[in-house]
Parts: structure tokens; sequence; C-alpha cells
């Protein structure tokens, strides 16, 4: 078994969806991708173009196809629903203040957030590195919503494929044996690719067609043009959260904003600063 073939066959030419059309209609495009035999989506995302995939098996297979990925690197994923995020982390990952009170993560939107998710440095997947996972918090609005309702749609998928005991769709290889629901993102580029992330239409245009991509979603398609803002480009900043402390892993967008905003339970570190307490931390490999 697998994944159904749901609009399966690719056409030369992408669906483009880059006017107002409804957040579910949107959703179902979407969907339906994910059910094909290439599982992957183009998204402008604010400031930057990504590509997501459903968080299985057959989800990194095609975005390693798309990428040309080079061996060692990790995925990361979109947080939609926030107190599932919370659930999948270690304990102790993150403040007790944030687990009890999700809506404090908020203050850190616009960010990955990268938390331990085993206790295990030397655990490695699709999605982990040195035990850390990276999710992307996205403000409060209709692109947060949307990965909400796919991630709805994705757990409900698991649940009737765990019945039907199709590993397709499972999880639990690319979540160290935790059951997660995640939509999976990166840049959207080749791997390795000197120009760095795709940050202007034309290159992103070029990517679609080359790569065969069959869905492109511009940012205008969940939001109407009055709340469509322009923004600086470029990847999204990098947050590595150990219990109370905080590391800068990579510099973006909007990062001043959300250094100025952190929950008082967690404690800025800089690199140039040594602490006499805490774990030793390891970068993860993750792009």
């Amino acid at each position: 078994m697998g994944h159904e073939k749901v609009n399966s066959k690719i056409s030369s030419l992408p669906v483009i969806l880059d006017a107002p059309i409804g957040l579910e209609q949107v959703v179902d495009a979407c969907w339906n991708v994910f059910q094909s035999e290439n599982p992957v989506v183009m998204l402008e995302l604010p400031g930057v173009y990504g590509l997501i995939a459903p968080g299985t098996r057959l989800g990194v297979e095609a975005l390693d196809r798309t990428k040309s990925r080079l061996p060692g690197k990790t995925y990361g994923s979109v947080i939609g629903r926030i107190q599932s995020f919370c659930h999948l982390v270690e304990p102790g990952a993150l403040p007790s203040e944030l687990i009890q009170e999700p809506a404090l993560l908020e203050r850190m939107s616009g960010a990955f957030i990268r938390a331990n998710i085993s206790n295990r440095v030397d655990q490695r997947s699709a999605v982990i590195a040195h035990g850390t996972h990276q999710g992307l918090l996205l403000p409060q609005g209709a692109m947060s919503a949307f990965f909400v309702r796919l991630e709805e749609r994705l757990e409900q998928k698991q649940r009737e494929s765990h019945s039907r005991a199709d590993e397709d769709w499972s999880s639990l290889g690319l979540f160290g044996g935790k059951n997660h629901s995640a939509i999976l993102a990166t840049s959207a580029n080749l791997s390795g690719d000197p120009l760095g992330s795709i940050t202007d239409e034309n290159r992103a245009r070029d990517f679609v067609m080359q790569n065969r991509i069959s869905l492109w979603i511009h940012k205008k398609a969940l939001e109407s043009e009055s709340t469509v803002h322009s923004t600086e480009k470029g990847s999204f900043p990098i947050l590595e959260v150990h219990g109370g402390l905080a590391w800068v892993r990579r510099e973006g967008p909007g990062l001043s904003r959300i250094l100025k905003q952190l929950p008082t339970s967690i404690q800025l570190v800089r690199e140039t600063e040594t602490l006499s307490i805490g774990p030793k931390i390891q970068r993860g490999n993750h792009k």
C-alpha cells in the first residue's frame, strides 16, 4: 500500500494560486498534492520561498529528490498546533511556563525554534540532528491556520493508515519513535546552492518549472491584498532553546524584534559568553 494516486500525474505546467480563494480551497489543493506521487508544494512564506511536504517517509524522499539533497542535512517543520510541538519536545527542553501556557511561545513567532525531542545527542533522522528538531513558528493569521488544517488532515490520515498497517504515512521513523503529525519545510533551492534561499519570484518560477512542482501557492492565495505586507527578505532566524537558555543559531529578518520580546523564562546566551552551568550545546545540522 502507499499514497493513493490522487491527481498523481504531474502536469508540465504548475497550478498557481495567486489570488484569495479561501482557506479550505487552498488546503484542499495542497492536500491533493500531498497524496500524489510527488508530494511537494512551493509556498511563498514571509520574505522567502519554501518547499513543504508531509512529514512521512514519502514526503522526505520527494524533498530529497527535488532539492538533490546533500548527505547529512535534516529538515525542519512548520508549527501548526503549538500544543502538539510542546508535546513533541523532551521534558525540560522548554521552560515549564511555556508548556503550561503555549501562547507565550508566540512571542518567538517568525523564527525556527530548535529543541531536544530526544535525550540522545547521537539521535539522527531526516528531521533530527543531535537529538534536536526545529519548527518554524509563524505569526497568528491565515498562514498559520493553513498549517493547522494540514496537520489535522495529516493526523487523521495517519490514524487511518495505522489501522491498515500502511507505513508510508507513518512518522515514527522520523521523530524518534514518536507519533507526530508535522508538515516539513525547507528552503526552495537545490541543496548547497551558492545563491542561497530563493527570495524573488523569477528564481522561484524557474525552480518550479525545472523541478516539475505541480502546485505553487502565493501568500495572496491565503491573505487579501490589504493584509499582504512587504517584509525583509531572507531565511528565518533560528533560536536553539535548552531549558531556560537560548542561543541564536542563525540570524534573519525580524530577529531583533523577537529577542526584545522573548518570554521572561528564557535567557539569551551570547556566543562569547561562557556558562558555568547548563548542558554542553551541540549544533545540529538542520538546513
